[in-house]
């Protein structure tokens, strides 16, 4: 084999992390197969975090790590794309800098390839880890060879499932699909979208070999910007890659739960085939979204008949978003509150944490919602630290 000769390229993009990046770079280096090259593409941090970086980058003492500087700041899809476009590996794969491997992962991709080279496209489970805790693997299961990627995304596993971080792609292939870096969301459907397109040479290993730190996830993510009018656009620009079940299945799954806080209340033609294919689901669905207006109405009143007026609501969350966007003009909201965020936007309302709320603000309020299912007593607990007197009520 020749020097030369690299199996996989590893591309990293980082903006603005730290912490999550080291353990990202500590997993690859425990890797138990050695033939590869990491990538990281530093997508315009600013320059405080892009010198912890270069300093991440240069303890490794490894010359299979380089880093890519660049400004200003684009997005992950460009990141990636610039990784793609100077990897040598036979195989790429991709690395959120907020997720780990499993330190067998490249051996086992190796063996495999090693016996069945013909596989264009390999993917695998991951578990989702927050606060310690790791959910079920997620994939469970391959495509069917009559399912289409749109099929199998959105019908099968209803929200995806061919992850980033669980992707590895023979490196011409990705060479001639790339990433889309004009989209601010959904990079990694609309990538394994086309890649469906170009071949059907895919492999799903049954086992977990990537974890996903969604906690670390949390600051920065986009994924609150993407409404329901961004995953509507989404579809309709994309739609020549759906049947009409695809279709129906990413309106029941994807746009339904995000119209929960849109105000848009007429059904679109996605979402009467949604209705076909899945009625069970959208009459569970019509019913919790009526149960969550009766809950604001109750909120309403409650705060009226006891001359509440002066209120906070805790909690960046679904129930937060539909509150403000449908019954804000109602009450007289002073503050959003959470435990860790503090300087954050959320739907265009300043968020303050708990600690950092001066003692005049907690006087000025009547009252503080906690907007959540299961947390109330520990968020009630939360705010009593630092105003022990003030009503917390629950949503």
């Amino acid at each position: 084999m020749s020097a030369a000769f690299v199996r996989f390229s590893i591309i990293i993009p980082v903006y603005n992390r730290d912490e999550p990046l080291q353990r990202a770079l500590d997993s690859l280096s425990r890797q138990t197969f050695g033939n590869f090259e990491v990538i990281i593409i530093d997508d315009g941090s600013t320059p405080e975090f892009g010198e912890r970086i270069q300093a991440l980058v240069t303890t490794l003492s490894d010359s299979r790590f380089s880093l890519i500087c660049y400004q200003p700041n684009r997005n992950g899809a460009y990141a990636r794309n610039r990784g793609i476009e100077v990897a040598r590996g036979e195989y790429l794969c991709f690395l959120d800098s907020d997720d780990e491997w499993l330190p067998e992962k490249l051996e086992r991709i190796d063996q495999i390839l090693a016996i069945e080279p013909h596989w264009q496209v390999i993917h695998h489970p991951y578990q989702n880890v927050s606060h310690g805790e790791r959910s079920a693997p997620f994939p469970r299961e391959a495509r069917r060879t009559d399912e289409s990627v749109a099929e199998y995304s959105f019908c099968t596993n209803r929200v995806g499932g061919i992850q980033s971080s669980c992707l590895i792609v023979k490196r011409e292939l990705a060479q001639r699909v790339r990433f889309n870096d004009k989209l601010r969301g959904h990079q990694d459907w609309d990538f394994a979208l086309r890649l469906g397109a170009e071949t059907d040479r895919f492999l799903f290993i049954d086992q977990v070999l990537t974890l996903r730190h969604v906690a670390d996830a949390a600051t920065g993510m986009v994924s609150r910007s993407l409404d329901y009018a961004y995953s509507l656009a989404f579809l309709r620009e994309n739609q020549h890659y759906f049947s009409w079940q695809a279709q129906a299945g990413y309106a029941a799954h994807i746009l339904l739960p995000k119209k929960m806080t849109a105000n848009v209340h007429a059904f679109n033609r996605y979402e009467w085939l949604a209705m076909l294919f899945y009625p069970i689901l959208i009459g569970n669905w019509k019913i919790k979204q009526l149960h969550l207006h009766w809950r604001c109405i109750r909120l309403v009143l409650w705060c009226r008949w006891h001359n509440k007026k002066n209120i906070a609501l805790m909690g960046c969350n679904d129930y937060t978003c539909f509150f403000i966007k449908n019954y804000a003009s109602y009450l007289s909201i002073q503050r959003l509150i959470d435990k860790n965020k503090h300087g954050e936007s959320f739907y265009g309302w300043c968020v303050f944490s708990v600690k950092d709320l001066a003692p005049v603000l907690w006087e000025s309020l009547d009252c503080v919602v906690t907007m959540t299912d299961k947390h109330h007593e520990s968020m009630s607990g939360d705010i009593k630290v630092y105003a022990e007197n003030i009503p917390v009520v629950a949503f």
